[in-house]
């Protein structure tokens, strides 16, 4: 994949991913396309879900050198659940940092971004 000026610096890989800790569930990954392990950015979405925009940020992200998990919190809870769950699965996201195989995503240089609905989580975490 071309890098277009002004898009960032890095060929990058992105799509869909099984988060590798159980029970698993769907994630949308972004990352650069070299080897080695990248700062890495776990993104806390809206109850919009996974949105084009969002897989654009998580997209951005990567071109600029950074590993971006954007795990699917969209499980069909109702709102009266809490959002705990929420929190689990943002949690198990950034536990998915230290598991072997996933060299690409650093678990030291690691932060968590939330949008929308997804700041309260992420700022728990």
């Amino acid at each position: 994949m071309a890098v277009l000026k002004g898009e960032g610096r890095v060929s990058i890989l992105f799509g869909s991913w099984a988060l590798p800790v159980p029970p698993n569930r769907s994630a949308y990954i972004a990352r650069p396309d070299e080897s080695g392990t990248h700062p890495t950015v776990v993104v806390a979405h809206d109850e919009s879900g996974i949105t084009p925009g969002v897989k654009a940020i998580a997209r951005h992200l990567a071109r600029y050198g950074y590993s971006v998990i954007v795990p699917d919190l969209s499980r069909g809870q109702q709102a009266a659940d809490g959002f705990e769950w929420v929190v689990s699965d943002v949690a198990d996201a950034v536990d998915s940092t230290r598991i072997p195989g996933v060299e690409w995503a650093s678990d030291v240089q690691l932060m968590v971004l939330g949008i929308g609905t997804g700041a309260v989580p992420a700022a728990i975490v």
